[in-house]
């Protein structure tokens, strides 16, 4: 069962009462540290003295897993809140609509079946955000990556036609690549550029075959450049600037190919960016036809000042066309094919006073054609968001091209269907008729950049994964081969949060923020197939509001979450109902009850229930239960809802939230786990005796500047996933409950189940939110989350993250 937990506003490691909520008063967080840092040794025995600097001793062994992920096992596009195993298949839940190989951020497909090609997978770890044939089969990207397979390649990579990195060509930017071309010879790189193997340069270089800086050709600008076209002895270049090469020229110039010098013709000034540019080319430069896309209103031109806002055409003089659809947002893509047929893509939805969605093709002579791609969907991944919601995006296109033929046009972006049917961020067009192709490489993210190059097409973006499968919030990877079971959808259309197999495994419980699962209304709750993820018509239960953890036992499923009605019958945050039809038990109830705020409310983060279903344990932001005072945490009767006479608590909150957020019993039923919102503490209660033997019922408290997300306890050892901090180093734990040294960790710990003493391992997670999920498999320990490298920085392993061993 898993929960949310606040990212952190900062990656230090933080002393135990720092808060995790921000706002607070640093006195008040401060004297609140230093009182609750007391109370936990007075809580104890055998307290040692503290220290707030890192720890150097050795730790403990640690568990004997692989340092790093499989890169062959399949990865999500987002965040994997939970996962469930019966030994053979894990099913995944969480706020990706994707899963697919790990492929990296560049690749190049098949013009005709859109499958990654063998040459095409170079393991890109960063954003690819431009693209540009070579003249010689092979091809440039540029972007803000750092490496490319395992080579050191910083913002710039050159592929040669064999499918190869060219070794010979490994120039090192400092800054953001957003534009390429390619021009006698050289090879033209625009963006946010300081300077390229330790040469100082602004904005705009030239590079050698070699990757040198071509010091002959000079044309820094004095704001960004995102746009570039290449047109015979000439570079058209566009952005966000005010001079190129000391001369004034407001967003748009046209350079020599040979020494980068402006030209004094093309004076023309666009009022604001200009983000895309494509030349069909004249007889001379001043008839070049030059189309320009992006955020402007205006252009004054020497005939005078001319309303176009974000899409028109002019001449290579600059002289205004007359052209002007209006589109009604950015234009951030254009292409012109061999025919003179235009592409226009986008964040717009109209364009010539027409409904157009992010893509637009007029004819050679300017007019709207009625072509509509019916772009549809989108995703973005959370990244430090904490909510139980999808994050809210927009359709956009980011790159529009042409075959060489001029038969078919691509579009890439940010979408999930056109024309009706599934075609995730890239699609091509047959353009004759405007229908939507067969073709569908199927990557996981925004695709930024298009090219073709040969019988391949490049492409380009954030995506860390092509050729994988649309799977919205549920997807079941088979565990012999680590790839998505295609028999398997559910899609979903907002988060899950939790899931529960039944002890048979023959039913799939799942919880969260949604209203439909493949298409059957089922509000915030659902009982699935295991093997199809066809929807339990005999199951009907539904919430008003977000369902954050399950539990089923026997014959019952407990839930918790923020609701406070379940079907017809009022349930303020927890119920238990029948496991086959859904039916509230009316003998068991547990009203929650809090003060209001963002995070309590009397709401339920976290449930556990002993094996029998006798008892029950709640966790979240509430002050009662059926009108009886506690703090955050309860044990109840599971026949009755009623509170058990011996209560847990020794929750040592810093923050003013003394709440537990996250709850996880011991396989044996024997030890109940638990993390504070603030400043997260662990504790570990005695889930049998209760507070009948220890003062709160607690075996111990332990500290890591964290937040419990993921947990899972095994052979003696107890894991624990969090976000810890929103950069860098991710975290840090004390070495053990009577040793509070700080250790850094990286968002995924291990500790000795009986003593709470930290152990040597912590792989690297980047995402600021981190792991949020834990599955034993036989082929070793599951990791789900917020992240895209696991293990080292040099593993591009998205979402889930397999590593092998021992757990």
């Amino acid at each position: 069962m898993r929960v949310h937990t606040p990212a952190r506003p900062s990656d230090r490691p933080r002393q135990p009462g720092e808060g995790s909520v921000t706002g607070r008063r640093p006195g008040r967080r401060t004297a609140l540290a230093a009182a609750a840092a007391a109370l936990v040794p007075a809580l104890l025995a055998g307290t040692a003295a503290t220290s707030a600097t890192a720890a150097t001793a050795a730790l403990p062994a640690g568990p004997a897993l692989a340092a790093t992920a499989d890169t062959t096992w399949w990865g999500t596009n987002g965040r994997v809140m939970d996962i469930v195993t019966d030994g053979r298949s894990a099913w995944l839940g969480g706020g990706f609509d994707y899963v697919g190989p790990t492929t990296g951020h560049g690749v190049v497909v098949d013009a005709a079946s859109g499958a990654v090609t063998s040459a095409g997978s170079l393991v890109v770890d960063g954003t690819v955000e431009a693209s540009v044939a070579d003249g010689a089969g092979g091809y440039y990207l540029g972007g803000s990556f750092l490496r490319a397979g395992t080579s050191r390649r910083v913002g710039l990579l050159h592929v040669k036609a064999d499918g190869t990195i060219d070794r010979t060509f490994a120039p090192t930017v400092t800054g953001t690549v957003h534009a390429l071309a390619v021009s006698g010879g050289r090879l033209v790189v625009g963006g946010e550029l300081s300077a390229v193997s330790g040469t100082a340069v602004t904005n705009l270089v030239a590079l050698a075959a070699d990757g040198s800086v071509d010091t002959s050709w000079t044309a820094p600008t004095d704001g960004a450049v995102w746009t570039l076209a290449a047109a015979g002895d000439a570079i058209y270049v566009g952005g966000r600037f005010g001079t190129v090469r000391g001369v004034a020229r407001a967003n748009l110039a046209r350079l020599s190919a040979v020494d980068g010098s402006v030209a004094p013709d093309l004076t023309a000034r666009p009022d604001s960016t200009v983000r895309a540019l494509a030349v069909r080319p004249g007889t001379t430069h001043a008839q070049d036809l030059v189309v320009l896309g992006g955020d402007f209103g205006t252009v004054a031109t020497p005939g005078g000042t001319a309303t176009a806002p974000r899409l028109t055409a002019l001449t290579g003089a600059g002289a205004a066309t007359g052209w002007a659809p209006a589109p009604d947002a950015s234009v951030a893509t254009v292409a012109l094919s061999p025919t003179g047929a235009l592409l226009a893509g986008g964040s717009f939805r109209t364009v010539a006073g027409q409904g157009r969605v992010a893509v637009a093709e007029f004819a050679p002579g300017g007019a709207l054609l009625p072509f509509d791609a019916r772009l549809a969907g989108c995703h973005l991944p959370h990244t430090t968001k904490d909510t139980n919601q999808l994050v809210a995006c927009s359709t956009t296109v980011s790159a529009v091209s042409f075959s060489a033929d001029g038969a078919r046009a691509f579009v890439g972006g940010l979408f999930t269907t056109t024309q009706g049917v599934v075609r995730h961020d890239v699609a091509s067009y047959d353009v004759a008729t405007g229908a939507v192709t067969a073709w569908s490489p199927m990557p996981g993210a925004w695709v930024r950049t298009v090219t073709p190059v040969g019988t391949g097409v490049v492409l380009g973006g954030d995506f860390t994964s092509v050729g994988g499968l649309y799977r919205a919030g549920l997807a079941k990877i088979d565990l012999s081969t680590g790839r998505a079971d295609p028999a398997f959808q559910a899609d979903v259309d907002n988060m899950v949060l939790d899931l529960e197999l039944d002890a048979t495994r023959s039913s799939l419980y799942v919880g969260g923020s949604f209203r439909t699962v493949g298409g059957v209304v089922r509000n915030k709750v659902a009982k699935l197939d295991p093997a199809t993820g066809a929807v339990d018509a005999t199951f009907r239960t539904g919430a008003n509001k977000d369902v954050q953890t399950l539990a089923v036992r026997g014959g019952s499923l407990f839930y918790g979450g923020l609701f406070t009605q379940v079907g017809q019958t009022t349930r303020l945050r927890a119920a238990k109902v029948s496991a086959t039809t859904g039916a509230v038990d009316t003998t068991w109830r547990a009203d929650t009850t809090g003060p209001a705020g963002v995070r309590r409310d009397g709401v339920v983060y976290s449930l556990a229930a002993s094996a029998d279903g006798s008892r029950v344990f709640l966790a979240g932001g509430f002050t009662a239960v059926n009108g009886v005072a506690v703090n955050g945490i309860v044990a109840l009767d599971g026949t009755t809802g009623a509170l058990t006479p011996s209560r847990l608590g020794g929750i040592r909150g810093g923050c003013g939230d003394n709440f537990i957020k996250k709850l996880y019993l011991s396989p044996d039923g024997q030890r109940l786990w638990g993390g504070d919102l603030c400043p997260d503490y662990i504790y570990q209660w005695d889930a049998v005796s209760l507070a009948q033997s220890k003062p709160f019922g607690l075996n111990f408290v332990t500290f890591c500047n964290a937040g419990m997300q993921g947990a899972v306890e095994v052979g003696g050892r107890f894991y624990m996933g969090s976000h810890g901090g929103d950069r860098g180093r991710g975290g840090s734990c004390w070495v053990s409950p009577s040793n509070t040294s700080l250790v850094t960790q990286s968002r995924a710990m291990a500790f000795d189940a009986g003593t709470g003493a930290l152990q040597a391992w912590s792989p690297l997670f980047d995402s600021p939110m981190g792991v949020w999920s834990y599955a034993v498999v036989p082929q070793g320990l599951l990791v789900g989350g917020d992240f895209s490298v696991a293990g080292d920085r040099n593993t591009l392993q998205q979402g889930l993250a397999l590593f092998r061993g021992t757990p």
